[in-house]
């Protein structure tokens, strides 16, 4: 199997948890070559909502120690009832990024071999949005569609963050 038709799979894989933001035109999913011949599947943010009348009609906080966010309206200090948040937000459009920057970009898995003579790439999720889902936020629904996939491409644990294929 080619890294390439695995990066294929994991970027539907990817895709489908983004599908809204790609929809609205505000993410992308693209496999880029690393240097080293690595491949990386990987999000950008390449688009951001603006409301086109009132963008700082609302100010937005978030208290740590009581782990509760707060809106309120910027003149008047006054919480909006939910219908008008909504009526603000469904006004909403996209506005294309000018410049990407580094923190637009989310690396998802890495594909490459660990020798020449591999004769299968391996998958590495190290330091990527994937290992932060599956064992940061334990966010199982990701991690139960990630398995299945792995499953489906006869792909097993070689350790927490990297997956083989054996013949």
């Amino acid at each position: 199997m080619k890294k390439q038709t695995i990066a294929r799979e994991l970027e539907k894989l990817i895709t489908s948890y983004h599908q809204e933001m790609i929809d609205k035109k505000m993410e992308k999913v693209e496999t880029i070559e690393r240097d080293n011949g690595t491949l990386e599947i990987r999000t950008v943010t390449i688009g951001e909502e603006e409301h086109p009348t009132e963008p700082n009609k609302y100010t937005f906080d978030f208290n740590e120690m009581t782990m509760k966010s707060t809106i309120t309206e910027t003149e008047t200090g006054r919480t909006p009832t939910d219908e008008e948040f909504k009526k603000w937000t469904s006004e909403m459009v996209v506005v294309p990024k000018e410049t990407i920057k580094r923190w637009d970009v989310s690396r998802w898995f890495y594909i490459g071999h660990h020798e020449e003579e591999d004769k299968f790439p391996y998958i590495s999720i190290e330091g990527t949005m994937a290992d932060s889902l599956i064992n940061e936020y334990y966010s199982r629904d990701f991690e139960t569609a990630f398995n299945e996939l792995l499953s489906k491409l006869n792909y097993e644990h070689e350790t927490h963050i990297t997956f083989k294929k054996y013949d």
